[in-house]
């Protein structure tokens, strides 16, 4: 389903005259426009806010009293102006046409391609002294997360079912979730081997489980 379209935010406070421009152009447009019969915001006021901005802009260096005019007058056209567009939200229902009649831009209705991480690859174990394992993969690109799984034991049987990760009953599991691509699983078992494998993960998801790599814990 698509999205709506909107007004699109493209006036800021520091670029005044820009946002003075956008404000006299809604004012042209809006203007016996038979959408627009009642603006929130009265094309008049618009026009003298527009107007006050950039009289004092010119005159913003003179002085404390005209440098606090002209903040003034800066943040009421702001006002205004999201004031309008909110009106303006209201008529157009999502319509980007109505949008555009009234000199606004409007934002995408595209809903952004989600994106899945690659499955990590070249997983690396290596063993260390009290029954540790560090675990090491390739960066993935775009990953925020790694959750390193670790099963005890010569098979490695989690799996992922409807996006979700299944850890048979009885597998002795250690998972450590993580913003880096290296772990130290620590406290293990002695003289155990062990199976290990990662998901990497961004906010929109992942592609699956990573080649099992194994190892064995040492004293």
């Amino acid at each position: 389903m698509a999205k709506k379209a909107k007004v699109k935010i493209t006036w800021f406070l520091k670029y005044p005259l820009k946002m003075a421009s956008t404000a006299l152009g809604t004012v042209t447009a809006m203007r016996d426009n038979d959408y627009f019969n009642t603006p929130d915001v009265l094309l008049t006021d618009m026009y003298k806010a527009a107007n006050n901005v950039s009289v004092t802009y010119a005159d913003r260096k003179n002085g404390q009293i005209a440098k606090d005019e002209f903040n003034t007058a800066n943040k009421l056209l702001n006002e205004y102006l999201h004031k309008q567009a909110e009106y303006v939200d209201d008529i157009a229902d999502g319509d980007e046409t109505i949008i555009h009649s009234a000199a606004f831009e409007s934002t995408s209705t595209k809903r952004g391609a989600s994106v899945k991480v690659d499955i990590a690859d070249n997983l690396k174990l290596t063993s260390l002294i009290r029954g540790s394992i560090r675990a090491e993969v390739d960066k993935v690109n775009n990953a925020t997360n790694y959750c390193f799984m670790l099963v005890m034991g010569d098979s490695f049987n989690i799996e992922i079912i409807n996006g979700k990760i299944q850890i048979p009953e009885g597998a002795l599991t250690y998972i450590i979730n993580s913003t880096k691509k290296t772990v130290v699983f620590k406290g293990l078992p002695a003289m155990k081997q062990v199976c290990v494998a990662v998901i990497a993960s961004c906010p929109s998801g992942f592609l699956g489980i990573s080649p099992v790599a194994t190892a064995s814990t040492i004293l």
